[in-house]
């Protein structure tokens, strides 16, 4: 049995710790207790700090903040993702900067990253407006996140129009170490440290216990 717990501690706690600082925060839905609306509207920004969670959320800017920010040009409706921390991007057929819509695990650390990109905008010369973004709607994705000091993060997002609802987001806490999009701390981890603090006092107990009875 010490064996067993020994090897599996020692995987948990020997092997390199690239992603043992895992920071991560879900928001509860829209109408929960606790939800934090990080949204966009007309002349407004929105700021969302992946180091914090929901109820502490100070919607100021930072540099582990991405806003949602809008341009308000005419015909042109334009949304921005960050001025804050960056953000992945590609490049729309257009030219444009555009926030990169990441899937669940994907690398991300290698590419492109803009403190102000486009994640959606409005255009047509006549009514109805025509939409574009490369972020699908309806539909759950990533962004990457890197923050002033160097850190990687993800927001898991979904976009309504214009919008983007945040889901969940975390951060790595270690400057410069890589994150998978949707990456959480691993599961276990706080069990295995109860775990080697139980190894500790048993320990403890034995050699205090082989002292006592010792002869003086």
């Amino acid at each position: 049995m010490k064996a067993i717990v020994a090897s599996v501690l020692c995987t948990a706690f020997c092997a390199p710790a690239a992603h043992a600082e895992i920071v991560h925060f879900v928001n509860p839905a829209p109408g929960e207790p606790g939800h934090y609306d990080w949204h966009w509207a007309l002349g407004m920004q929105s700021w969302l700090d992946i180091t914090q969670p929901a109820t502490a959320q100070a919607n100021t800017p930072g540099s582990s903040s991405v806003g949602q920010r809008d341009a308000g040009i005419q015909p042109f409706v334009e949304n921005y993702t960050s001025a804050g921390a960056a953000v992945a991007i590609d490049v729309s057929p257009f030219g444009d900067e555009m926030t990169r819509p990441l899937a669940q695990g994907e690398m991300f650390a290698a590419t492109a990253f803009s403190e102000g990109a486009y994640h959606a905008f409005f255009f047509s010369l006549h009514e109805p407006f025509g939409a574009f973004s490369l972020i699908p709607e309806g539909e759950q994705v990533y962004i990457g996140v890197l923050t002033g000091d160097g850190r990687f993060g993800w927001i898991e997002v979904e976009r309504t129009e214009m919008n983007l609802t945040a889901l969940a987001w975390a951060y790595e806490t270690q400057p410069g170490v890589p994150i998978l999009a949707g990456q959480v701390p691993a599961p276990g981890a706080a069990a295995l440290l109860g775990v080697a603090a139980a190894l500790r006092t048993c320990r403890r107990k034995r050699a205090a216990s082989g002292n006592a009875a010792s002869p003086r």
